[in-house]
């Protein structure tokens, strides 16, 4: 289609050349073409920078608002950038900073702080207890977290934990597990080298405390 005149969409300046042009439009929100890349076949014009910049805004804002306005950083170039989500701030609480800490073999009083049921990794068929006790000593490693794995392929282990809470197991009895969290026992404990981390070898009473 042959122009006449060219007039900016934004400031409504009219001119009967392309000189002062800068984007051309083939129609609103289709395509923007570049100065010295003009044809006459466009019928829709922006002149100088300013333009430029309010008509890239609102065509942005249209179809996309989560880009920030475009702004211009030269008199010849206008810069796009996304607007970023702010970073969540991170927290981290003392048993956090003691995860990484390395358990010297011995036995130790544990407080259970959570047991969670769910699907065996190897196999999601079975059933996996997993279980996290904090180092309840009062010594330096105090407040330390240990992840603990049950699993109903090795029912003997989980066994050895309830005897050493509840100080009993029958045979056919249910056992309710969450009745042990936020209660006491005393187990095993050091630091898995090839694991790399802390891992409860064996488990006994809180009574034997003191027993070597």
């Amino acid at each position: 289609m042959k122009v006449d005149k060219y007039k900016c969409d934004i400031c409504g300046h009219e001119s009967n050349s392309l000189r002062g042009f800068i984007f051309g439009f083939a129609a609103p929100g289709i395509g923007i073409m570049m100065q010295n890349v003009f044809t006459e076949t466009l019928d829709t014009w922006i002149c100088g920078h300013e333009c430029a910049l309010k008509f890239t805004n609102r065509f942005l804002s249209s179809i996309a608002p989560g880009l920030a306005p475009v702004h211009r950083s030269t008199n010849s170039t206008l810069t796009l950038t996304l607007e970023k989500e702010e970073m969540p701030k991170i927290k981290f609480s003392q048993e956090n900073l003691l995860e990484r800490n390395q358990l010297a073999p011995g036995w130790r009083k544990l407080k259970v702080k959570s047991i969670e049921e769910g699907p065996g990794k190897s196999d999601p068929t079975s059933i996996v207890w997993t279980c996290v006790f904090v180092v309840n000593d009062g010594s330096k490693d105090n407040g330390t977290p240990i992840r603990h794995w049950f699993s109903e392929k090795a029912m003997g282990r989980l066994v050895d934990f309830i005897r050493a809470v509840a100080g009993k197991v029958d045979a056919e009895k249910e056992y309710e597990l969450n009745d042990a969290v936020n209660r006491e026992v005393m187990g095993y404990c050091k630091y898995d080298i090839e694991q790399k981390f802390n891992t409860i070898e064996d488990w006994r009473p809180l009574s034997q405390q003191t027993a070597k």
